[in-house]
């Protein structure tokens, strides 16, 4: 408490260095909240950060020597293993493990030896938030307790936001041996200070982590910006549709696929008068010679001349500012999210949020959190067209096998039409069905239709809320008309898949809110299926809003954290 009287909010993040990062960001949104909750703030970021740096008109106090993003934690080694979490590199030298053994303890105790002088500020009741925490500052953090011996009953708090395993919960086992040394530090620190509370941005990322550290990890809302809440409007009067990527240009966000996808947006009639917004700041070094990094470079410059000749493609040059960003969040109505989910399938995006919150459509890969964020909506969605349809015909695959990428196809056979089929659409609705216990750690199921429409396929994953996962395929075809359902995976959780051939009064829009693909080859068949029903997409997506608002604040992260 301060001599006031008042509690104390430290927020510390080493990764806070620069205006317009999510650090910042996040500092700004969960400081304010803090005032409103009478609070006395203190935030304490990188001494590299900018002079007169602020956050919710508290000052940056520059405290750290290190950031938190470094090779040696785990989520700085990920990318040297494959999806599955299997590492295709040669076995290190024993003098490199020793090497990087010492590397991360000068870090951990050079952040104890920053923060300490900051302790001595709290009182009890006081609450502290390591904002940005790899294992090496949770650890350092134990570390500084321990040396300081502040009062007791202070608060405190670490927030993780990258993966420590690679793949899903069949592949954990494997990689336990590599994450010894993290498991240990993570244990002793909670075994220094047993109060010490840990929490994730996402309910997977936090079982990942209570499986690494052995006890509970909790989670934490990702506050959105509030000067972004509703800046989004609808836009339709300019005549065109404005879709756009926002964030910096990386791999790991289908940036090498834009090229691709805009000129199949040429050659769909549908999409004429669609622009592209597209932020072209390198999220990487550009010096870097790495396959990925090229191919995202090499896409850039296609279309910077795709725009000097003509294109649909309008470039922001960023890294955007705070007021940029409103605009071109302001401006968007599609959002095209193209990320890999083997890098993503776990972690929180801000830009996710900021979309949903403002009433954007976002098209997004499945399969992870990011297409958990409207999969309720997506679910109402497909039971209420199902329910007001006649079917056809339905087909149950009790106990398929699907596990170690197996795929499975099921023909719907053609019947001959009849009068009553006339102006009716005809919809394929398949609903995975996960065996109990099943959550999102499971593999998801990629299911597509084949046939002569040009559907995009999707991913269905499981949830934990032990509901079936469901999509529905509305066909252009006429009804009755021969079609392949495909389900591939490497999920064997699936209990069982029901497919159904409806019949409904047309049109019939796939998705609610937004849509969810299989990859980044199935985005522009998601654009036409937005484009086409775009009043309907906009207007589920703005009521969806107000629940993501709600649910993303600066005010609900605080709320938790308090006593």
């Amino acid at each position: 408490m301060t001599a006031a009287g008042r509690r104390q909010f430290m927020l510390v993040d080493p990764c806070l260095m620069s205006a317009g990062s999510h650090p910042l960001h996040y500092a700004a949104e969960v400081l304010a909240a803090a005032r409103r909750a009478d609070c006395d703030c203190r935030l304490l970021g990188n001494r590299a950060c900018a002079a007169g740096l602020e956050a919710a008109d508290c000052p940056v106090r520059p405290t750290f020597t290190n950031s938190g993003y470094s090779k040696y934690t785990i989520a700085g080694s990920l990318d040297r293993l494959d999806g599955r979490g299997r590492s295709g590199w040669l076995p290190r030298p024993p003098w490199e493990s020793r090497h990087r053994a010492r590397r991360r303890e000068e870090r951990i105790a050079t952040f104890a030896r920053d923060l300490a002088p900051a302790l001595a500020e709290l009182r009890s009741g006081d609450v502290v938030l390591l904002a940005t925490a790899s294992e090496l500052e949770i650890a350092g953090l134990a570390r500084a307790i321990a040396g300081a011996r502040p009062a007791p009953g202070i608060g405190w708090h670490a927030l993780v936001h990258f993966p420590v395993y690679r793949g899903f919960v069949a592949d954990y086992d494997r990689q336990d041996s590599r994450l010894a040394w993290a498991r240990d530090l993570l244990r002793a620190a909670r075994a220094t200070v047993p109060e010490l509370q840990l929490h994730a941005t996402t309910e997977e990322l936090a079982a990942q982590h209570a499986r690494l550290v052995g006890g509970p990890v909790g989670v934490l809302p990702y506050p959105i910006q509030s000067a972004l809440v509703g800046a989004g409007g609808d836009h339709r009067h300019r005549g065109g549709l404005r879709v756009s990527c926002l964030g910096d240009a990386r791999p790991e966000k289908g940036s090498q696929a834009l090229p691709a996808i805009v000129s199949a947006a040429l050659a769909d009639p549908l999409l004429a008068g669609v622009r592209f917004a597209v932020q072209t700041n390198l999220g990487f070094d550009v010096r870097s010679r790495a396959a990925e990094h090229r191919a995202v470079s090499r896409a850039l410059a296609v279309l910077t001349r795709q725009a000097a000749a003509g294109g649909p493609v309008d470039l922001l040059p960023g890294p955007l500012d705070e007021a940029a960003y409103a605009r071109a969040l302001a401006d968007t109505d599609i959002m095209l999210l193209p990320y890999d989910q083997e890098r993503y399938r776990v972690r929180c995006s801000g830009i996710v949020l900021e979309s949903l919150a403002g009433g954007v459509v976002p098209i997004v890969t499945g399969g992870g959190w990011m297409a958990r964020q409207f999969a309720e909506p997506l679910r109402r969605h497909a039971g209420a067209a199902a329910a007001r349809a006649e079917v056809l015909d339905e087909r149950l695959i009790a106990g398929p096998r699907l596990g170690g990428g197996r795929s499975l196809a099921i023909d719907m056979s053609a019947a001959a039409p009849r009068a009553a089929d006339a102006g009716r659409q005809e919809i394929i609705a398949v609903a995975i069905h996960w065996r109990a216990g099943a959550g999102s750690e499971e593999p998801p199921v990629r299911v597509a239709v084949a046939s002569s429409d040009r559907l995009p396929a999707t991913m269905l994953a499981a949830d934990g809320s032990g509901e079936a996962a469901c999509a529905i395929f509305p066909r252009a075809a006429p009804p009755r008309a021969r079609c392949r359902v495909e389900v591939g995976g490497g999920s064997a959780a699936v209990e069982a898949i029901v497919v159904r051939r409806l019949a409904a009064a047309g049109p019939v829009p796939a998705g609610a809110v937004g849509a969810v693909i299989a990859a980044a080859d199935d985005a522009a068949a998601a654009l036409s299926e937005v484009v086409r029903h775009f009043p309907h997409y906009r207007e589920s997506a703005m009521r969806h809003a107000a629940t993501v608002r709600a649910a993303a604040s600066g005010d609900a992260v605080v709320r938790r954290l308090l006593p």
